[in-house]
């Protein structure tokens, strides 16, 4: 079997409809250069390499193209009809008026493409476009969900007239564009100008500045159980206020109360998904990311219905994990206070909790003196709770200490400790925590270690959090 689809190959054949071309190299092919359109309808490209390839009026109704890549290839008046592209990449690729009759486009990736004077019939799920323009393109009767944007331009483009849920945009540019207004709540923006898109209801133009139309539209969301995408866009439109931890508890209340299992999932999954979305951005200010956090830990698991527990549970792991991942902006690390609480929990390769609270104090040790300057006091923590086995040790202490030592035990240890931001600040509740007897008079109790300086210089926290210099104290931690 030949395995190179060729010029010579085309020119020599003209039958390759209904044809086993799967895992073919396919390159350097001018079909507008060829004399006769070829038709590949039906035909099996699964696999197979395309690059350099200018497709022009070819035939490719019914095909199938499942784990392609597609490398500098054009595709102009092709007829796409029913065709299915499934896990591919397309890398410099260029798209120009060609024919979609609801072509199916599932789960592929396009890095640095242009479509051009395109009208869309598609469906087209969990797709990523990164670095991609669209210039004069309408999606007509579309069917799209779970898409990502990032660094896209859309120039003099109709996307109003789709169903089109759960696009996520970032650093995307917009000019002369329309988006649909009854999918926005489901929508997420980050560095991108929402003011400059605009947006239709039933193909009327929507003034969304409108007081009165923000604060009707947002009734008509929270009364349908639209909670994730009321959050969302309270979030876009500045909306929340200091006490808006206190609405994301109202609006878990309503979630968890939703009989249909898909609804109330969905709900939950958009709300961690928005808050993990934000975080790090204007968008969710750090003292409201803490505030959201420890409404969610806080929040009674049995409340939950137990079909839906696990993956709130699963969320809540990730939100621990980012809390200790982020890449921590100037104005994130400005806003926090030396004596913002926490407790974490760390799992230690020790033998017994002697040894585990040694090396605990040693690495905040390291981390305080190379730091910040020794501006914590010993000691740096209270023992909350302890489990023999590989030792697992939860401890109350100050975030930033906290935030620093498990960016050390993630790069280094790759070890768990998962965070948890609580509200209590006094040492009398600290007192408390030491003769907690039960869960509930732990979670009353649970409180933080301030530091004795009045102040951490904001410059240097910001320094701290950069890459080099964590690599710099690791070598130095280590080395000593």
């Amino acid at each position: 079997m030949c395995t190179e689809l060729t010029i010579s190959n085309i020119n020599s054949q003209n039958d390759f409809e209904c044809k086993d071309l799967s895992y073919r190299t396919i390159q350097n092919i001018d079909f507008e250069a060829i004399s006769h359109k070829t038709s590949f309808y039906r035909s099996d490209f699964r696999g197979s390499k395309f690059e350099s390839i200018k497709f022009s009026e070819n035939n490719l109704d019914l095909a199938d193209f499942i784990g392609n890549t597609f490398k500098n290839v054009e595709f102009h008046s092709v007829i796409f009809g029913k065709a299915e592209f499934k896990n591919d990449l397309f890398y410099h690729c260029q798209f120009e008026e060609n024919n979609y009759d609801d072509i199916a486009i599932h789960n592929c990736t396009f890095k640095n493409c242009i479509f051009q004077n395109e009208q869309f019939r598609l469906t087209m799920n969990d797709c990523t476009f990164i670095n991609c323009q669209f210039i004069d393109c309408i999606f007509d009767q579309c069917s799209t969900d779970t898409l990502s944007f990032d660094k896209c331009v859309f120039l003099k483009c109709e996307l109003s007239t789709m169903h089109a849920e759960n696009f996520k945009f970032e650093n995307c540019t917009f000019r002369d564009a329309f988006l649909g207004i009854c999918f926005l709540g489901t929508y997420l923006f980050k560095n991108t100008d929402i003011n400059l898109i605009s947006f239709k209801y039933r193909g009327r133009i929507v003034e969304t500045t409108h007081s009165d139309y923000f604060d009707d539209f947002m009734v008509s969301l929270k009364n349908q159980g639209r909670y994730f995408e009321y959050f969302n866009l309270s979030l876009l439109w500045n909306k929340c206020d200091d006490s808006s931890n206190v609405g994301l508890k109202d609006l878990l209340d309503g979630v968890v109360k939703e009989a249909n299992p898909n609804v109330r999932d969905y709900n939950l999954k958009g709300l961690f998904e928005a808050i993990e979305f934000y975080a790090g951005t204007n968008t969710l200010p750090m003292y409201r990311l803490f505030d959201y956090i420890s409404v969610l830990q806080n929040f009674p698991i049995s409340s939950v219905p137990a079909e839906s527990q696990l993956m709130f549970l699963q969320n809540i792991y990730r939100l621990n994990s980012l809390i200790s991942s982020l890449d921590y902006s100037f104005e994130y690390i400005t806003s926090i206070s030396e004596s913002t609480p926490c407790i974490a929990t760390f799992h230690c390769m020790d033998e017994s909790r002697k040894s585990a609270e040694e090396n605990i104090t040693k690495l905040l040790d390291e981390v305080n003196s190379t730091c910040f300057n020794k501006a914590f006091s010993k000691p740096y923590f209270d023992v909350i709770s302890y489990r023999e086995g590989s030792v697992f040790l939860t401890i109350a202490s100050s975030l930033l200490l906290i935030l620093m030592a498990a960016k050390v035990i993630r790069s280094v240890y790759e070890l768990v400790c998962e965070i948890r931001i609580e509200t209590a600040k006094t040492n009398k509740t600290i007192e408390m925590i030491s003769s907690s007897k039960t869960p509930t008079s732990l979670n009353k109790a649970i409180s933080c270690i301030t530091p004795t300086t009045d102040s951490i210089s904001p410059e240097k926290i910001h320094k701290i959090f950069s890459k080099d210099y964590l690599q710099d104290l690791l070598i130095n931690f280590f080395l000593k």
